[in-house]
């Protein structure tokens, strides 16, 4: 996940260029200049990762999930 994540980060700093990612792990898009949240194939939050963690929204409960899910694997 780290080197994908790396790829990533290389690639989108390239100028002159857009890259859109879609993802179900919100990791991977972490460090987007703006992600948009779908719910039944309609855009329902958008914003940074720090902007939709305030809104309290989908994004912030799907973060949590996978939060929760990490911190267990872990144990």
């Amino acid at each position: 996940e780290e080197e994908i994540s790396n790829t990533i980060r290389d690639v989108s700093e390239q100028e002159n260029h857009i890259t859109i990612l879609i993802a179900h792990r919100l990791s991977t898009i972490l460090h987007a200049d703006r992600i948009y949240v779908l719910e039944k194939g309609r855009i329902i939050e958008s914003g940074k990762h720090a902007e939709l963690l305030d809104l309290k929204g989908l994004y912030y409960a799907m973060w949590r999930q996978q939060i929760g899910e990490r911190i267990e694997a872990e144990a």
